[in-house]
């Protein structure tokens, strides 16, 4: 299984080459996953020469950082807003086992969630 590396998720092909260059002068490596990948697990896809399971239900770009220390993450947090990715996400012992497209849609239901209790508290 690859150790430190961020996963990026549906990111247009026009904007990886400046993403990875911006990540890697931040010393993160990268890992764009493809569509062809979408349906694997995130172990799946962190391992050398992972199969295939195609998916289509990812609607925009997120990154998923993985074997980041507390003191690593901070500043690749801040690398990953540079670059527009606003969702994001650390793997777990329990989401490693979801695919890409449940994690994407766990992130968005948190994300909406957050933004109904953000608009109670407005009123």
């Amino acid at each position: 299984m690859l150790s430190r590396i961020v996963l990026i998720y549906a990111m247009p092909e026009e904007k990886r080459d400046a993403a990875a260059e911006t990540l890697a002068a931040h010393g993160l490596p990268v890992l764009f996953v493809e569509r062809k990948k979408y349906g694997l697990s995130l172990r799946a896809v962190l391992e050398p020469g992972s199969g295939e399971a195609a998916g289509d239900g990812i609607g925009e770009t997120f990154a998923v950082l993985h074997g980041f220390s507390r003191d690593g993450l901070d500043p690749a947090l801040e690398a990953l807003r540079s670059v527009g990715i606003g969702l994001k996400a650390v793997t777990t012992p329990t989401n490693l086992d979801w695919s890409g497209e449940k994690l994407y849609k766990s992130l968005r239901a948190e994300r909406e969630a957050i933004k109904r209790a953000k608009n109670r508290k407005k009123r």
